[in-house]
């Protein structure tokens, strides 16, 4: 038998993740296609893809790869 949110919180007092409402890291556009970063996680995820690709970008600049 499944326990109840009521139940939970009751054997459970100091678990404040169930309060949490998560934040999506990327909401989709209001216009056009894709989407962009809505958390400051999203943007940290954002700014490290764009370092790895500018990082691959140098390197096959230099002949290194």
């Amino acid at each position: 038998m499944a326990m109840s949110e009521d139940d939970y919180r009751a054997s459970h007092p100091d678990d404040a993740s169930v309060d949490k409402v998560k934040k999506p890291l990327f909401a989709p556009n209001g216009t056009g296609m894709g989407f962009h970063p809505a958390s400051p996680l999203g943007w940290v995820i954002l700014l490290a893809i764009i370092a790895v690709i500018v990082v691959v970008v140098v390197l096959f600049r230099t002949g290194t790869i």
